[in-house]
């Protein structure tokens, strides 16, 4: 999500006749509540982590993002999948609450 919200913005900004000169991109995950802390083979692939970065316009003759690529082809799903497996909970929020399962 971080790297295609990167480019994303990138476009944005670069766009001709574009009046946007600022862009934040915000990414996190939180891994650590889905991972069985028990299997070591997987544990240490998985974290909770969180980035921002402020893109700003910039001239044609400037340097900005100078291209994106993305591809996958998903064969190693099953190794990386972090599956949940327990039960749903009432996760404590203003009003009534939010039920994840």
């Amino acid at each position: 999500g971080f790297l295609f919200g990167t480019v994303t913005a990138g476009q944005f900004l670069h766009n001709s006749g574009n009046t946007i000169k600022n862009a934040i991109v915000v990414g996190a995950d939180a891994l650590s509540r889905w991972v069985d802390w028990e299997d070591r083979n997987v544990c240490i692939l998985f974290g909770d982590g969180a980035g921002a970065m402020v893109l700003t316009a910039c001239d044609e003759g400037d340097n900005g993002i100078l291209g994106g690529a993305s591809h996958s082809n998903g064969l190693g799903y099953k190794d990386l999948n972090c599956a949940y497996s327990g039960s749903p909970r009432l996760v404590e929020t203003p009003g009534d609450g939010i039920t994840i399962s």
